[in-house]
C-alpha cells in the first residue's frame, strides 16, 4: 500500500484526469439533463400542440387566402399579442371551395361565440389558419410556469454539479494524501450505473481519525480495485476540512 501511495503525484497534481472529477455529484448532472432538456422539449411540444409553430405564422404573413368563419368558442387567457393587446384563443369553423375546416388561433379580446370573423389560411395547406391580425403561435398560459418548474431547476442542477466538479478537481490537485483503511464495500441497489458504497477511515495531517464513505462506479478502475483488493487505498483530503475527501488510485492521473 505504501508503494501505491508513493505513486500518487505530489501536489499540485496538474495531471489529474477530468473524468475523475466529472463523476462527482453525477446525479445532479442527470437531473439537470432530465429537467432542462426533456422539460424544455415537453413544454415546446405541448405549446405547439396548443397552438401552432412560429414558421406557420411566417408562412401566413408571406401570403394567405381569406374566408369568413363562425366563432364556436372563446377561451380567455393571459397571453399578449405582438401589438400589445391581450389575447384570447378562438375556436372557429369555416369553409373553402373544397373543405369544411375547424381551427383555433389567438386573437385580440372582444371576440365572442357566434361572431363572424375573417380567417387567413394557406392555399396549399388550409389546415394552417388563424384569425386575421391574430397569431397561431403564442406561449400558452401554462408555458411559463411549466418552464419555471422544469428548465429553471434543471439549470440549477447543472450549476450545482459543475461547481462540485470544480471543487473536486481542486481537491485532487491540492489535497493531502493519506492511507485509508477500507471497512466495507457494498453494492448500492436500484442505482444505474451500478455503484459501490465504500466505508473507510484514515488519519489526517494532525493524526485525527476521520470516518468517510464514497460512492464508486462498479465498472471504474477504482471500483475494480475495491472489489479485488478491498484492504486499504489512498485517499486525498482537504488539509483544513478533512471531511472533504475522495478515494484515489494512481491510474486516475494522466501519465506525464
Amino acid at each position: 500500500m505504501t508503494r501505491e501511495v508513493h505513486r500518487i503525484p505530489p501536489a499540485p497534481r496538474r495531471s489529474v484526469r477530468w473524468s475523475t472529477a466529472l463523476w462527482n455529484r453525477w446525479p445532479f448532472a442527470l437531473f439537470g439533463f432530465l429537467f432542462s432538456v426533456y422539460g424544455g422539449l415537453i413544454t415546446l411540444m405541448l405549446t405547439f400542440h396548443a397552438a401552432g409553430k412560429p414558421s406557420d405564422d411566417r408562412a401566413l404573413d408571406a401570403g394567405a387566402l381569406t374566408a369568413e368563419a363562425k366563432v364556436l368558442d372563446v377561451v380567455p387567457g393571459h397571453a399578449v399579442l405582438p401589438s400589445g393587446a391581450h389575447a384570447v384563443q378562438v375556436h372557429y369553423s369555416f369553409s373553402t371551395s373544397q373543405h369544411e375546416l375547424f381551427g383555433k388561433s389567438f386573437a385580440a379580446e372582444g371576440v365572442h361565440a357566434g361572431d363572424r370573423v375573417t380567417v387567413e389560411y394557406l392555399a396549399e395547406r388550409p389546415e394552417v389558419n388563424r384569425v386575421a391580425d391574430g397569431r397561431l403561435y403564442l406561449l400558452a398560459d401554462w408555458a411559463t410556469p411549466a418552464f419555471t418548474l422544469t428548465v429553471v431547476p434543471g439549470v440549477l442542477f447543472w450549476v450545482i454539479w459543475f461547481v462540485g466538479v470544480l471543487r473536486m478537481r481542486a481537491l485532487l490537485v491540492h489535497g493531502d494524501v493519506a492511507v485509508a483503511k477500507i471497512h466495507s464495500v457494498a453494492q448500492i441497489p436500484w442505482v444505474v450505473p451500478s455503484m459501490l458504497l465504500a466505508r473507510f477511515s484514515f488519519l489526517d495531517r494532525n493524526a485525527h481519525g476521520v470516518a468517510g464513505r464514497h460512492w464508486v462506479r462498479e465498472r471504474s478502475s477504482l471500483g475494480e480495485r475495491l472489489l479485488t483488493n478491498p484492504d486499504s487505498l489512498a485517499v486525498v483530503h482537504d488539509r483544513k476540512h478533512p471531511w472533504r475527501h475522495r478515494l484515489i488510485i494512481p491510474e486516475e492521473f494522466a501519465k506525464a
